[in-house]
């Protein structure tokens, strides 16, 4: 249960630095965003450092949840642990989405996809 604590403070917190150091302006023009990276390296860096601390949280979150514990006939059966951190990934998710829905976006998406893809390799 600690663990799983610290997985979500830590995702709350790499989702947080994301926010604050990348910028996506209000009308997104991609050659601006792209030499905003380019023009800072070391925000890149710490942004792209912090954006993978996030996906590895919700993956190891999300793990116990998507392989199922039991005997063959409780298949349908979680546990609550699995339970409580999705319940705190949603939580995470919904506190960020107020501080900034488009990078709370990408992130969410992110974390589908590198969790549909992590899950079948």
């Amino acid at each position: 249960m600690i663990a799983a604590f610290l997985q979500l403070s830590a995702s709350f917190i790499g989702g947080y630095l994301f926010i604050e150091w990348v910028e996506i302006g209000s009308p997104f023009y991609a050659h601006v965003f792209v030499m905003g990276l380019i023009l800072s390296p070391v925000e890149f860096l710490a942004a792209a450092i912090a954006f993978f601390s996030v996906l590895t949280a919700n993956w190891l979150l999300l793990k116990p949840f998507l392989t199922r514990n039991g005997s063959k006939r409780d298949k349908k059966k979680y546990s609550l642990p699995a339970f409580t951190g999705i319940l705190g990934i949603f939580l995470v998710f919904a506190v960020l989405f107020v501080l900034s829905p488009v990078h709370t976006v990408v992130l969410f998406g992110s974390s589908l996809v590198y969790g549909i893809i992590s899950m079948y390799a």
